[in-house]
């Protein structure tokens, strides 16, 4: 992190070249760097005296390129001329990248000497900072902080850096010049995971904060894959404990110290090939100059208990599609140590197993070392800390899968995820409780809006699925991630694009649901026996489905056959009354 005195050399080197400068004050586009803050930026940047270094100066608006380089015997850090660091600049302090104010369009040095001795005298004295973060080997964020600012930026006083920093400052010769100071764990985390299925992340975290294991069990479609994102994305959110975080979008108030416990993540698909090989340990052929011989390598259960064992740390193992694998198999011993009081913690011992193939050594994989640079081999006894949560999800309308047996489900707290008629209302830009409004008559189509088509989707589905609970049960109900993606701008594109979702998305779903079910499947699309026609008479209009009667000669084996139309080939009328129909 470099941070200079807005001092008037620095002040002129920013302002820019002036051609009427005879004194030759206003000619550089440059910052002159001591050797020791030069050399401190030069550690972190891949800059050698040899060769100019391309950089890029950065603030939340913008950026412009730069360049850090050697001429002895200083560094400089340099930009293009009439591409200045914004930030650094004075103006307008109305605009966001400006907040020390003057004129920067003067031509005569010694006015522009001037707005300098005014920023003097005003007392706040400006600081330039920038900042190198770990992971950007070229960039700098730009910055300027206030010993004594003024009162709409108190958000960017001297007071909100890091206290080693503002000691650093504080401790330089005069309280004037520049330095450089190396936070080792400086980090940017940006802007906190927007959750798009916050209810039902909220209903998780609440049931990972009384029980370690939690199964989602719903239809398809119900958003159970969406929230196992969004909990990962959180459990991602974070740094070591000590890490000094700064916040690349915000201008003021952009420094904070992470607290909270170090976490991670981990997502596994089971499938009928995955093992506890895969999961817990397994032994994997190995080949060296001696041969072919057999490893002892963990699986993603042994990784992240080991790591989280080490300190102040938690885990999310995220497993889809929990029942498409044997899960018990899988976890095979350590099912013995997934209950809340079996797990390990600072105050409890826990359960422990002795891993798998003990008299070989198990080296522990990288990235979950204890201390980065430090091997570390599994010890012979395994134990599971309290702070791996494990998150699962499976279907309910799968019945071709291992089920779950009952030593594994009571290990896990279920939470059932239905269709969310809300937030696909919600979706779908309708207001709040307004599903239920009156519709418009069907014809003419020209009476309808938008938001009609839209209440119309999410009232359809809610039928839909109404009728599917009494004939199938909950578990076979339809999600709302079915119709997510009617996006239209227009009304008769929408009433179209709301037809392709029912014929393509929930038609065939009933369709595989409801296999040689006719009698079902019409009662589920609200089908009666009064539309029930004879061979060769035209079907009925308005509807999705009907009764064709069967030919002569087959009544004896099949009275009549459900047969299903598709709404898109219907016209625009035709549609909205065969879509009403459902309701």
């Amino acid at each position: 992190m470099f941070f200079a005195k807005y001092t008037a050399s620095n002040f002129r080197a920013v302002y820019g070249r002036l051609p009427t400068d005879a004194n030759a004050t206003y000619t550089k586009d440059f910052f002159q760097v001591l050797q020791a803050a030069g050399d401190g930026l030069a550690g972190v940047l891949p800059a050698s005296r040899t060769q100019d270094t391309d950089i890029e100066y950065v603030w939340p608006t913008g950026s412009c390129p730069g360049k850090f380089l050697w001429r002895d015997p200083r560094w400089q850090m340099k930009w293009l001329t009439g591409q200045k660091p914004l930030p650094w600049t004075i103006g307008n302090t109305n605009t966001a990248e400006v907040s020390i104010p003057g004129n920067p369009g003067l031509q005569d040095p010694a006015a522009a000497d001037m707005e300098h001795a005014a920023i003097t005298a005003s007392g706040v004295e400006p600081w330039l900072v920038a900042v190198k973060l770990v992971g950007e080997d070229r960039k700098l964020h730009v910055r300027t902080y206030f010993r004594n600012p003024a009162p709409q930026f108190a958000d960017r006083a001297l007071a909100q850096l890091p206290t080693v920093v503002l000691d650093a400052i504080n401790a330089l010769p005069n309280g004037d010049g520049s330095g450089t100071i190396v936070l080792p764990a400086l980090a940017a985390l940006g802007p906190r995971p927007t959750l798009r299925v916050p209810a039902l992340v909220s209903r998780i975290q609440e049931a990972l904060q009384r029980e370690p294991n939690v199964l989602l069990v719903g239809p398809p479609g119900t958003g159970k894959t969406v929230a196992l994102e969004d909990l990962q994305a959180l459990y991602d959110y974070s740094a070591p404990v000590g890490t000094v975080l700064f916040d690349t979008t915000a201008w003021g108030n952009g420094w904070s110290v992470w607290n909270a416990p170090q976490s991670r993540s981990e997502v596994l698909v089971f499938h009928p090939s995955y093992s506890y090989e895969n999961f817990v340990a397994g032994l994997y052929p190995t080949s060296s100059q001696h041969g072919i011989s057999l490893e002892a390598k963990p699986g993603p259960l042994l990784c992240l208990g080991h790591w989280v064992g080490k300190g102040n740390r938690q885990a999310l193992l995220v497993i889809d599609e929990f029942n498409r694998g044997s899960a018990a198999a899988i976890f095979g011993d350590c099912l013995s140590l997934l209950d809340k009081d079996k797990r390990s913690s600072s105050s409890h011992a826990g359960a422990r197993i002795t891993r798998p193939y003990p008299g070989q050594k198990m080296p522990v994989p990288e990235p979950y070392w204890d201390v980065p640079g430090t091997a570390e081999d599994f010890a012979s006894e395994v134990r599971l800390p309290a702070g791996v949560h494990i998150l699962a999800a499976m279907n309910s309308t799968d019945r071709s899968v291992a089920p779950v047996d009952a030593a594994m489900r009571r290990r896990f707290t279920v939470i059932r995820v239905g269709p969310d008629y809300e937030a696909l209302a919600q979706h779908l830009g309708l207001a709040p409780n307004s599903v239920d409004q009156g519709m418009p008559p069907v014809a003419p189509v020209t009476g309808w809006q938008l938001d009609d088509v839209s209440r119309l989707a999410v009232r359809v589905l809610r039928a839909v699925n109404a009728r599917i609970e009494f004939c199938l049960g909950e578990d076979f109900e339809l999600g709302h991630a079915l119709l997510w993606h009617l996006t239209a701008s227009a009304v008769a594109e929408r009433v179209a694009q709301l037809c392709m979702l029912v014929d393509t998305k929930v038609v065939p779903t009933l369709r595989m649901t409801f296999v040689d079910q006719d009698e079902a499947l019409a009662a589920v699309l609200s089908v009666s026996d009064a539309s029930r026609v004879s061979l060769g008479q035209p079907a009925p209009t308005g509807l999705i489905a009907y009764w064709k009667e069967a030919p002569q000669g087959l009544a004896s084996i099949a009275d009549k056959r459900l047969s299903v139309r598709s709404l898109t080939a219907m016209d625009g009328q035709e549609k909205l009354a065969a879509l009403s129909a459902l309701l």
